[in-house]
């Protein structure tokens, strides 16, 4: 766990940044700090969680491995309870394994489940990792 300065030492937006953090290189992670939205009747709970991508790279949304294409430097997007802000920074490679829900100890869970490769394009194609 790192600052986003860490990584991004040239973006004078990242220098007093102290609402989200990088997970290793790859990994950007902006926790919920803000109050829920007003929730309505039968509906799902809903957090608002600004986020500053750095332009020098290309971001993935994780949940649904979908570029974050925004003009803007920072943006307000909305999660519901059960989802993070979690975006793969483009050039990146990730392995990935996913327990399917079974009761097993982290031993039993690592031997049994597959594991999976991510690989997400920087903005010349590439991936590293």
């Amino acid at each position: 766990m790192r600052p986003v300065w860490y990584e991004f030492p040239l973006d004078p937006n990242t220098n007093d940044l102290d609402t989200q953090f990088m997970l290793g290189p790859s990994l950007l992670i902006a926790p919920k700090l803000s109050k829920m939205l007003p929730r309505q009747f039968m509906k799902p709970i809903l957090y608002e969680v600004p986020t500053y991508f750095p332009k020098q790279s290309l971001w993935y949304f994780w949940y649904d491995r979908v570029p974050i294409l925004y003009s803007s430097d920072y943006v307000n997007r909305t999660f519901m309870e059960s989802q993070q802000a979690i975006y793969v920074r483009g050039g990146s490679i990730m392995v990935t394994q996913v327990n399917q829900g079974k009761r097993l100890s982290l031993n039993q869970a690592s031997r049994e489940e597959p594991l999976k490769i991510e690989i997400y394009l920087d903005e010349n194609s590439e991936a590293r990792g």
